[in-house]
């Protein structure tokens, strides 16, 4: 599946800061066009000089040099999971379309490159690729889940030449937070040692000292796991019991396994990290159970 989406620009408008390079511009405090209301914000030369960087590099490609700033992005627009790169591109667009509809930044509209990875590591892996070596877009954005992100933050590395970085993945993992890939990536979610931590604490002040976990059977699961224990050994605590699923495990499937697994180490509290339809379908079996 491919697809386009349209979005904002900005065109170059003052060579005097045009040398300025990708990794300088985003490093220098204009990371926040992508956060903030930023129409109004921007210095007057600097978004130009953002412009003629993005036209050199694709004039250099034999692309066309335009008045958009093209993120690319790979995420889930198919699969059980398609929901989340699906509302994650409406959310998007919601404010992006205000700023065109206002004259863009500096007469550029922001444009989005869609490209379905299915929430699959191996097809984003290969989107990454076309976005940064075929499409040369500004930077990579709204990036789906830790089995999608973690793959492909070594590409990344590999390309680091064309300074590409990736904007606000949707996942808490710690991969895209600490080297060698930390430099790649700008945050805006809060981690998922954070989030497990923050529910360890209220659990332990309730007194359910003994939390279980059934999580996702891969990086993504393997990451909020790790929290999970981290925060309990803080209290003195191990992980009471596990159980895990498969990816792209749906609603249908039954979890009376995992339940039961759960269940003959009675736990205070269960912790779920997974995806929605399969916590879901695991919170209808433990009801039922």
């Amino acid at each position: 599946m491919r697809v386009s989406r349209g979005s904002t620009s900005e065109e170059p408008r003052d060579d005097t800061v045009a040398q300025l390079t990708r990794r300088a511009w985003v490093r220098s405090g204009l990371a926040s066009l992508l956060a903030l209301p930023w129409a109004k914000s921007l210095g007057a030369a600097s978004a130009p000089a953002a412009g003629a960087y993005f036209n050199r590099k694709r004039a250099a490609r034999g692309l066309p040099q335009d008045d958009e700033i093209v993120l690319g992005v790979s995420a889930a627009f198919s699969g059980p999971s398609r929901g989340l790169g699906t509302e994650l591109y409406r959310g998007a667009m919601a404010y992006f379309n205000q700023v065109n509809e206002n004259g863009g930044v500096n007469g550029r509209r922001i444009v989005m490159k869609l490209l379905d990875d299915g929430y699959q590591p191996d097809p984003c892996v290969a989107n990454t690729i076309e976005l940064i070596q075929d499409e040369t877009v500004f930077l990579l954005f709204n990036y789906v889940g830790t089995p999608t992100v973690t793959r492909a933050l070594p590409v990344l590395k590999k390309f680091r030449d064309q300074q590409v970085y990736l904007f606000f993945p949707f996942t808490g993992a710690e991969p895209q937070r600490e080297p060698p890939y930390g430099e790649f990536a700008f945050n805006l979610r809060a981690s998922y040692r954070q989030e497990t931590a923050g529910l360890v604490d209220n659990f332990v002040a309730l007194g359910r000292r003994r939390v279980a976990v059934f999580y996702q059977n891969d990086a993504y699961g393997r990451s909020g796991w790790a929290g999970v224990r981290e925060a309990l050994a803080r209290h003195g605590e191990t992980i009471a019991g596990e159980a895990t699923y498969m990816r792209g495990t749906q609603f249908g499937a039954s979890m009376r396994g995992q339940v039961e697994i759960l269940q003959a180490r009675s736990p205070d509290a269960v912790i779920c990290i997974g995806a929605y339809q399969a916590c879901a379908a695991f919170a209808r079996d433990a009801e039922d159970l």
